[in-house]
């Protein structure tokens, strides 16, 4: 089983004005009701074995990918490009919750 969580975008506009913060409180909304909704729902999965790991896999342009690989930061931390994903199997997905903002766009599932 894993989290999902997938097109995180944030529009430049989004940053705005320092001053006014009211585009904050929509944001804020929905991020509280997105966490409500991801800590409830765990009575969709199987309980978390002892001897669990976790891998966190990194979509991204090519251009990106070679940009991390430039920056002194990164060189400890242990990137591995994968041509194609191992052992495509198939799924069941449980959507989880969407947010929509007029500056963000932010969904998240659960596949089995």
């Amino acid at each position: 089983e894993k989290f999902v969580f997938n097109n995180f975008n944030i529009n430049s506009s989004f940053l705005g004005s320092q001053s006014d913060m009211s585009h904050l409180t929509l944001l804020e909304e929905s991020f509280r009701a997105f966490c409500l909704k991801l800590s409830t729902s765990d009575c969709i999965l199987k309980p978390i074995p002892d001897n669990s790991s976790f891998k966190i896999y990194v979509k991204t342009e090519g251009s990106i990918l070679t940009n991390i690989y430039e920056d002194p930061a990164f060189e400890v931390f242990p990137w591995i490009a994968e041509d194609e994903l191992v052992g495509k199997e198939l799924h069941e997905i449980y959507p989880l919750l969407s947010l929509h903002t007029p500056n963000f766009y932010f969904e998240t599932y659960v596949e089995t």
